[in-house]
């Protein structure tokens, strides 16, 4: 009978050697070794103290400066009141070379300290006119200064300063803009003067090349910005004042930083009240040249007129007065000859002319174009009725020469223009016309023949000499009382008196001819002599 199991029955031969042969037990032992513990401790300590290297580092900032002198990275601290904050770790040149960019890490505790407004300068020796600073940096080499900002926000990239601040950030005061077109230059941290005392400094000087001015970013400190009204006036100060009036001579002299380097004075004009105070930083105020020029009021409408001199006019600036009955009316603009309409000054007749304003503000007319106008057409009408300019000298001192317009009905005048300028005709002065005169007087005199003269009248004195001699004869015929003896004696005398009197005249016009002129020579001057021992 077959069986229903498929699986071959094993034969009892085969089953023996599988019997025979035992199993291998592999057993996997997982075992931790301490040997590890050493590279894995040295690796979490050094992770560790890499963490540490770069979390307490501070921020790393960029500066910019125009030069490097005196950087050098990992030697140059950066100090704020003498007190490290960091150092210069590397420094590059901008693209194109323009500039010099400092790589600059600062301590991480005093990362605080940078502000938008944060500052940086090298402080290095530094002589000018006002100061000498930096001195000690000649042993301890050049560092850079930080002055902290006072602004919430933070920064990371800063333009540094050529020089320090004149003022430190965070100095109350008021920020002020002064704005002049005088030639005058003042510098950075020229001192602002009020009553003799500094109330401020200048901080920047920048020029205008559209507008040609100067403008000059200025700082008012606590408690002299309260004198900052609307009415306050700036004046450039030279440091020396000299006033010369009826009462005398007065000389005032400034701080010794004022003569050195100039500056600015303010105040309000006497007669004029305060003024709102101001508040608000960055107004804008105009500098007079002077402090006489803060009275004068500065006027919009102007007109221009041309004054054509046939003398010289040394001593008459731009700048100086014009003068109609003793009151400033204007000021001279030009004194050169370069105009379109060509000017030979090398032609016996040629005339130099002398442009000047008239502003009708000043004549009593208001400060507008229509008003102007009308000074205009006055001014015209004048000329025709005999206005005329004279440049005549103020000061035999200085020899400052101003021009003073006259009007005079006698000299009617015809309008005329040069280079487009209306033209007001020039006149002598009373005393150009006092040296014409005295000099045609001494001319004459000189063209006289007094040694003709001379001789002429002495030969006339030996021929009524002679008659003289000759009537003594004919008298000695008449008897002594006779008509004719005393008619003929008293002829004689009278011709004897007049004799006596010529005689003296004629002696000194043949020893000193210009005697007649300048008077007889009298008695020598006194010559000074040293004591007698």
């Amino acid at each position: 009978m077959m069986s229903d199991d498929p699986t071959p029955s094993a034969s009892p031969d085969a089953a023996e050697p599988a019997a025979a042969a035992p199993m291998a037990n592999v057993e996997h032992i997982h075992r931790w070794s301490p040997v590890w513990l050493v590279p894995l401790a040295a690796f979490g300590i050094a992770m560790w103290m890499v963490y540490q290297h770069y979390v307490g580092q501070g921020p790393l900032i960029q500066v910019r400066f125009e030069n490097a002198e005196g950087i050098e990275p990992g030697k140059t601290r950066i100090r704020t009141k003498n007190v490290e904050v960091g150092e210069v770790l590397g420094m590059q040149l901008s693209e194109g070379a323009e500039s010099v960019l400092l790589s600059v890490r600062i301590h991480k505790e005093n990362a605080h300290l940078l502000r938008e407004d944060s500052s940086f300068w090298i402080v290095r020796p530094r002589v000018n006119a006002l100061s000498v600073t930096g001195l000690g940096t000649l042993l301890s080499g050049a560092y850079i200064e930080m002055a902290p900002g006072l602004l919430d926000k933070a920064a990371r990239t800063f333009e540094g300063l050529d020089a320090p601040p004149s003022t430190p950030i965070g100095t109350p005061g008021l920020h002020i803009v002064l704005e002049s077109s005088e030639g005058k230059r003042l510098h950075e941290g020229t001192p602002l003067m009020f009553g003799g005392m500094e109330a401020g400094k200048i901080e920047d000087v920048q020029f205008d090349p559209e507008r040609r001015r100067t403008r000059y970013d200025a700082f008012i400190v606590q408690p002299y910005d309260r004198l900052i009204t609307e009415n306050t006036r700036f004046w450039f100060n030279s440091g020396v004042a000299v006033d010369v009036s009826a009462d005398g001579a007065r000389l005032e002299f400034g701080t010794l930083e004022t003569i050195a380097s100039g500056g600015v004075s303010f105040g309000v004009p006497e007669g004029q009240e305060l003024g709102p105070r101001i508040t608000v930083d960055y107004v804008s105020f105009e500098v007079y040249p002077h402090e006489g020029a803060i009275y004068e009021r500065i006027y919009a409408q102007a007109l221009e007129y041309i004054l054509l001199a046939d003398r010289s006019i040394r001593g008459l600036q731009p700048g100086a007065p014009v003068e109609y009955r003793g009151v400033k009316v204007g000021e001279v603009l030009r004194t050169d000859i370069d105009y379109e309409e060509k000017v030979r000054l090398l032609e016996p007749d040629s005339r130099i002319p002398i442009l000047f304003k008239i502003e009708p503000g000043r004549l009593g007319y208001g400060d507008t174009e229509e008003e102007s106008k009308q000074a205009s057409d006055r001014i015209a009408t004048l000329i025709r009725r005999g206005l005329h300019g004279e440049v005549k000298i103020t000061n035999y001192l200085t020899g400052a020469q101003i021009i003073d317009l006259q009007h005079r009905p006698r000299r009617p005048n015809r309008l005329s223009e040069f280079a487009s300028y209306p033209v007001i005709p020039a006149t002598e002065g009373r005393v150009d016309q006092l040296l014409v005169l005295l000099e045609r007087t001494v001319r004459k005199i000189n063209d006289v023949p007094l040694d003709d003269v001379t001789e002429e009248t002495l030969e006339t004195l030996v021929k009524a000499q002679e008659t003289l001699e000759h009537y003594e004869r004919l008298a000695s015929h008449y008897s002594a009382g006779s008509e004719p003896h005393r008619e003929l004696v008293r002829s004689l005398s009278t011709l004897e008196r007049t004799l006596a009197e010529v005689t003296p005249l004629i002696r000194q016009l043949r020893e000193q001819p210009n005697s007649v002129v300048v008077g007889p020579r009298g008695e020598p001057d006194p010559e000074p002599t040293g004591a007698v021992p």
